[in-house]
């Protein structure tokens, strides 16, 4: 018998990104200057807008 589905143990887990402190804090203080936009210093960041 031929198994078809996936063996869930060989595929990887998806990781999460690991961001110091400094770079928080500076995500942080874009953020906060009038007018900025969120969605572009996520992007300059590499950091998906939606999260």
């Amino acid at each position: 018998m031929v198994h078809t589905m996936k063996d869930q143990s060989r595929e990887s887990a998806r990781t999460r990104r690991l961001h110091d402190r400094t770079f928080k804090d500076d995500m942080v203080a874009q953020s906060l200057v009038p007018g900025a936009s969120v969605a572009a210093i996520a992007m300059k960041g590499g950091i998906n807008a939606n999260l």
